[in-house]
């Protein structure tokens, strides 16, 4: 069912993580590398954690050129064999405000990697990857706060669950308190293109144990993604 997810770095270091149980609560992903293309501490420190799942990477290119650079230093990093995602941030001033070239950046990505998904908030989505993102079938990331005040936004849930392909939600940059974002999973906590037959089985699953009443049509709506929040404690 839904999780929530940590995201951190090597500047959250200040945080002691290892004195609060956060990463032994919590599934989590780290920056793999640093605008230098150095690698982030924490991505080496926490790699083998059973809690570990994936990676992202703040894309500074500007060309398809710089892209390939910026893949070679991950791949120079050896911590991407396939098993763990990497999700891409493509939200520079530039590539917000060039789709075409933005694409083309995260299409030097999607070639050179097997498991890559898409971070990005919500307006982002709307004016820049929603025009180019249905010829690819890769996982969303979509940040979407609300109110911000470390609990899911339920006035929000209609706005990110409608959109195709998301696979979690960054619903605060303030969880429990700390200066850490935190995101939630939708349709079954896993990092796979919106698929309506696990959907069903989410929904028949809600109805038989829970006694929702969800229509079994597939769809990852607001009904069936705030059962699940609720199931999950998210919300009352």
């Amino acid at each position: 069912m839904s999780n929530i997810i940590l995201d951190i770095c090597e500047y959250q270091e200040g945080i002691t993580f290892l004195e609060k149980p956060l990463l032994e609560e919590n599934k989590f992903i780290t920056r793999i590398t640093k605008k230098s293309g150095a690698v982030d501490l924490m991505s080496t420190r926490y790699k083998d954690h059973k809690n570990h799942i994936g990676y992202y990477k703040y894309v500074n290119a500007m060309s398809t050129y710089t892209a390939q650079y910026e893949v070679e230093q991950i791949k120079k990093c050896g911590l991407l064999d396939g098993t763990k995602i990497l999700w891409v941030d493509l939200e520079t001033v530039f590539l917000r405000e060039n789709p075409e070239i933005c694409e083309k950046v995260f299409v030097v990505f999607l070639d050179n990697f097997v498991n890559v998904g898409i971070y990005c908030d919500l307006d982002f989505y709307r004016s820049n990857v929603s025009k180019w993102i249905s010829k690819y079938n890769v996982p969303l990331w979509v940040a979407c706060y609300g109110r911000n005040n470390g609990e899911v936004d339920e006035r929000k849930i209609e706005s990110v669950t409608d959109i195709k392909n998301v696979a979690m939600w960054q619903f605060t940059s303030k969880y429990k308190g700390y200066n850490l974002d935190a995101s939630i999973t939708i349709d079954k906590m896993e990092y796979v293109p919106y698929n309506t037959e696990k959907v069903k089985e989410v929904q028949r699953f809600l109805n038989d144990r829970y006694k929702y009443n969800l229509s079994v049509d597939g769809v990852m709506g607001k009904k069936t993604f705030t059962a699940l929040c609720r199931c999950a404690g998210f919300i009352e």
